[in-house]
């Protein structure tokens, strides 16, 4: 399938290359999409999915530069093919003639978190059950212990520590749910089960700042999960696609480190993405962003109105 677009991000589970594929190895397809390249609107993002072989190449940056994939698709993939063809993906740089300036930086949107609940993940190993509107989630997670930081001369300077920790980015994961219809200029049906980080400030403008309201990480990201395990109880008729993100807003390959199935339960079937392996304790760590079961109810979708909506470039 190919599906050329104009797409600007939205974190924590709706950016371009992210829900490509979830899209994708959600309904176990091929997919070749190809977006537009506008960080400064947070359009960003192309890539060849193959959902049945749950394999990807993605060109995701956000500097100026414009880039090209190049891939080996199989013609008729099959999840107990064997033999799968391999991707032997290629990145090109594609020049252009107006460059875009190199100032230019890279800009998201954020859920709305409008009829959303978040539960916070507030210690190292837990296993937390919330239920929203009909939809279910629940997670097993265990986070790796921090390495502790080399003294430095601040560390000897008690004023300036304290000060320097509040002005750090803290990272707070949480869990959250919904059974809503979208707000927004087009309204639409969706259910989700995420892990999310928040980096937000300890201090901001003088006051200690408690919600939640950016998700996502454009840095490195010093938290880690050794394992995390979500599972989501949907509407039925809801189609669910699952996705992984790390450091700087990158995809996690699937490849070794997440899995993703469906086990099938009268009325309420049961979806299952994990990361890591919780029974090895070689598995090794890593920084995660999002972990994301999202869930599209076309059946419940308010009828669409064409709107026109200023778009600042």
């Amino acid at each position: 399938m190919l599906f050329p677009t104009w797409w600007f991000d939205e974190t924590p589970m709706l950016s371009s290359s992210q829900y490509q594929m979830a899209w994708a190895f959600g309904n176990n397809v091929t997919l070749l999409a190809s977006n537009i390249h506008r960080i400064e609107v947070g359009s960003r993002g192309s890539g060849i999915y193959v959902g049945p072989h749950r394999t990807l190449a993605t060109s995701l940056y956000d500097d100026s530069v414009e880039r090209l994939v190049i891939a080996n698709v199989p013609i008729k993939p099959r999840e107990t093919d064997e033999s799968a063809c391999p991707l032997d993906s290629e990145i090109i740089e594609v020049p252009q003639q107006i460059p875009i300036p190199k100032s230019v930086k890279y800009h998201h949107q954020n859920l709305n978190l409008l009829d959303v609940t978040l539960v916070e993940l507030s210690s190292k190993e837990s296993e937390i059950h919330i239920c929203h509107k009909g939809v279910c989630c629940q997670v097993e997670y265990r986070l790796a212990v921090k390495d502790q930081p080399k003294e430095s001369w601040v560390d000897r300077v008690p004023l300036l520590a304290n000060m320097l920790e509040y002005l750090t980015p803290e990272e707070r994961y949480y869990l959250m749910v919904a059974n809503r219809t979208r707000p927004g200029a087009y309204p639409w049906s969706e259910e989700f089960c995420a892990i999310t980080v928040c980096p937000s400030s300890r201090w901001n403008i003088g006051k200690v700042e408690k919600d939640c309201s950016e998700f996502g990480s454009n840095q490195e990201l010093n938290s880690r999960f050794v394992y995390a395990k979500l599972r989501g109880k949907f509407s039925e008729n809801t189609a669910v696609y699952p996705s992984a993100v790390g450091s700087k807003n990158q995809l996690i390959h699937p490849e070794n480190k997440w899995k993703y199935w469906k086990v099938d339960v009268p009325n309420e079937p049961e979806h299952f993405i994990e990361l890591g392996a919780k029974d090895n304790p070689e598995s090794r760590a890593i920084e995660l962003s999002a972990l994301v079961l999202y869930g599209r109810n076309y059946d419940r979708d308010p009828p669409y109105e064409q709107k026109a909506l200023p778009i600042n470039l």
